[in-house]
């Protein structure tokens, strides 16, 4: 099975770390599940589903480390099969799918954002702060609290 040059790409970002941090990991791989829909030739629910878990596999097998990876992922997967398993059509699986992927990607960014303001009420003029790996969520917390 062949996947898209943009799924190949950012696969090949994950693997070689650069995509960096847990998020952006994870988005990109929803980004990418959501490309093979977009560029997808199945002509049936069943082609689309299988090619969805060939791109979530070789996706998951990018970074096997990172923790937020396979939740991405799962989380598009579970709603495209619950979708499949209640009778969608090919239409609607990739509407689902799309719609999905989206939803993931706004809602971790709002996320992070959202934390970026919690965080940044904790943080005092003069405070020194350290970070460790790349963490968008601390650096949210760092950017807010500076503005």
């Amino acid at each position: 099975m062949q996947l898209p040059v943009e799924v190949l790409e950012i696969a090949e970002g994950i693997k070689t770390m650069r995509i960096r941090g847990a998020g952006r990991i994870a988005r990109a791989a929803v980004q990418a599940l959501k490309t093979v829909v977009e560029k997808s030739q199945a002509k049936t629910p069943e082609e689309l589903v299988k090619e969805l878990d060939y791109a979530a596999k070789y996706l998951l097998h990018t970074r096997p480390t990172a923790v937020s990876l396979p939740n991405g992922i799962r989380f598009v997967m579970y709603r495209v099969k619950t979708a499949f398993k209640n009778g969608a059509n090919l239409e609607d699986l990739k509407i689902t799918a799309i719609d999905v992927a989206n939803s993931f990607i706004k809602n971790s960014e709002k996320a992070i954002k959202k934390i970026g303001e919690i965080g940044a009420r904790r943080i005092v003029s003069g405070d020194i702060i350290l970070t460790h790996c790349n963490s968008s969520a601390a650096i949210s917390v760092i950017l807010t609290a500076f503005k």
